[in-house]
């Protein structure tokens, strides 16, 4: 199952008024400690696990986790990880993810952003009409002016 971006940032969001249920200890990814991953990821299908031990090995510890509990990993924050797994039976879910349709790019015709020709285009200046001060024919301001550019 992979999540888009907004699904990530929304179960991120979900996340942080969550407490650690899972505490990854000195035994390391034992099986009772997978099936009480396995449990939680059943019952509440956001979990957050705390590495109180192996602290510098959290990142490839995080990943195997979610390798073998089937979930995805959402985010890994200080010396914890937020694992995700939707519940199989939809009347069990907790999460509510919707699903995100793919973009689909749109035919250039319909495309609002104008295509760029490389062609320098001449921004008339507001000092640049006639009777102020600057004669005719001034060139006024060009799109690659270091003056306007972001």
């Amino acid at each position: 199952m992979s999540l888009s971006n907004p699904q990530i940032r929304k179960l991120k969001s979900l996340a942080q008024r969550l407490e650690p249920i899972v505490h990854v200890g000195k035994a390391g990814l034992t099986d009772s400690f997978l099936a009480s991953v396995e449990e939680a990821l059943d019952s509440h299908e956001l979990i957050k696990i705390k590495f109180a031990a192996f602290k510098n090995e959290k990142e490839s510890l995080a990943t195997e986790i979610a390798a073998r509990t089937h979930s995805e990993l959402i985010w890994i924050v200080g010396h914890v990880a937020v694992l995700y797994r939707m519940q199989a039976d939809p009347a069990k879910r907790r999460v509510l993810v919707l699903h995100q349709p793919a973009i689909q790019e749109q035919p250039p015709h319909l495309n609002p952003l104008p295509q760029t020709t490389g062609e320098r285009r001449v921004i008339p200046s507001p000092l640049s009409h006639k009777g102020e001060g600057q004669g005719e024919g001034s060139p006024g301001l060009s799109v690659n002016d270091p003056l306007i550019q972001d």
